[in-house]
């Protein structure tokens, strides 16, 4: 028996290192520990084109869409505490996704919180401030992501989150969060009252990630800005870590805004590994939003729905650095993209270089 526990150990070691990570949230693993400290840093640099006319970005998207140009998308600094009862992050960033997703006077913070244990035993923490935002398999950070550029469900979700977040462990398989928050990504309150949000995630084992959000609030309409009505949001996704560096994730769901309608989005992706630090990313997607309720208006043109499919050749040199190269196709089912006046049909291709610590 006592030659046996050192191999328990190891194992039960094995498996909990092995546990799947969650991609919509800014990873918490990498940077270097200092004591109850730790700190990271991290580098999002790209270049990309486009059949496009007439801009200098690609539209609907915010993450890495400057055209025709070296650019940076993300320089972040990460900076957590954590002493077992008190924790604290503090990730301030700056480039072209801060740029085009943060108003003027916004704090530039991906992440400010701190949090604090409520009780000695129990896993129960009350955390307040700049929240990381629960929905979609997909953060801020592309070095956590099968693909380089974002799918459509993770460009039209809240990117943070202001307020207050409960989060209990419910067991060693399933976690619940319940947020009191400003709004769908307000740092200040612009509409009456406060807006909910409830997210659960759930490990079966070690290889699956489920988790499933669910929004409640009053948020303004994207036709009416000056009109503010319950908006409802569900969102779903899965993640599996498969053997021998397969990789795979999913994401679906549903929102409707009183008085303008329903939106909605489903997309699959999976990796495949190729050869020694290299692999091949693929997603396909539907993004259907038909009276426009988050999507930019083009006026003469009303309503969103466009299918997508891409691929992503990922590089890894290095533990932290990856190069990726990456193309993307756009149908939409009306003239949504501005190819020589607006079009049905777009192009996209970017180079990414991401480094951290």
């Amino acid at each position: 028996m006592k030659n046996l526990l050192p191999l328990v150990a190891i194992l039960a070691a094995t498996s909990a290192a092995a546990q799947v990570a969650n991609p919509g949230f800014a990873d918490t693993t990498s940077g270097v520990k200092l004591g109850k400290l730790t700190v990271g840093a991290y580098l999002d640099a790209y270049s990309g084109t486009s059949n496009l006319s007439g801009g200098a970005a690609f539209p609907y998207f915010v993450s890495s869409n400057r055209l025709n140009q070296f650019a940076l998308n993300v320089a972040a600094i990460d900076v957590r505490y954590n002493d077992g009862t008190v924790r604290a992050r503090l990730m301030p960033a700056w480039g072209t996704y801060v740029q085009s997703n943060y108003a003027p006077g916004e704090l530039p913070l991906l992440e400010g919180n701190a949090g604090i244990k409520l009780h000695p035993k129990a896993n129960l923490w009350l955390d307040g401030g700049i929240l990381g935002s629960p929905f979609t398999n997909e953060s801020a950070l592309s070095k956590d992501h099968l693909m380089y550029l974002r799918s459509f469900s993770a460009e039209y979700v809240p990117y943070y989150l202001q307020g207050m977040k409960l989060t209990a462990g419910l067991g060693e398989k399933s976690t619940v969060a319940v947020y009191a928050v400003n709004g769908w990504q307000q740092m200040q309150d612009q509409t009456p009252g406060m807006a909910g949000v409830v997210h659960w995630e759930y490990r079966p084992n070690a290889r699956w990630l489920l988790n499933a959000v669910a929004f409640a609030g009053k948020e303004q309409q994207q036709l009416f800005p000056s009109s503010a009505t319950r908006r409802l949001f569900a969102d779903f996704y899965a993640i599996y870590q498969g053997p021998k560096g397969w990789k795979a994730t999913a994401d679906a769901y549903l929102g409707h805004q009183a008085g303008q309608g329903y939106w909605g989005q489903a997309n699959a992706q999976v990796q495949a590994p190729l050869a020694k630090n290299w692999s091949l990313s693929g997603r396909l997607e539907y993004f259907h939003d038909p009276n426009q309720v988050v999507t930019p208006y083009l006026q003469g043109y009303p309503g969103f729905r466009t299918a997508s499919g891409g691929l992503t050749l990922n590089y890894q040199p290095h533990a932290r650095a990856l190069l990726r190269l990456e193309t993307r196709q756009f149908l939409a089912f009306n003239d949504s993209f501005p190819a020589q006046g607006l079009g049905k049909y777009a192009q996209w291709a970017v180079a990414g270089w991401t480094v951290w610590l």
